[in-house]
């Protein structure tokens, strides 16, 4: 059976680190960070025995990395417009 808490405030604190950790790793893959992610998927094109890049996914790339020079604040980096990945 669960744990049994003195108090309510104890359970409210801990479900509240629980939520805490859990925001913070949702927003390392969906944040600024995440478009780290999405530039690791493409690499293996940039390098020099792979097939030449298009220039859409040139655009792409250079567009993942844009991402990050306008934001400054906490509500302009949760709300990041991703560039659509080419086929």
């Amino acid at each position: 059976m669960g744990q049994a808490y003195d108090d309510n405030q104890t359970l409210q604190q801990k479900i509240m680190n629980g939520v805490n950790k859990l925001t913070d790793n949702v927003a390392s893959t969906l944040g600024p960070r995440g478009r780290n992610v999405l530039l690791q998927e493409t690499d293996w094109m940039s390098f020099s025995d792979s097939p030449t890049m298009s220039s859409t996914w040139k655009t792409y790339r250079q567009s993942l990395r844009d991402i990050t020079k306008d934001i400054d604040t906490v509500v302009k980096a949760s709300d990041i417009t991703w560039p659509t990945k080419p086929e």
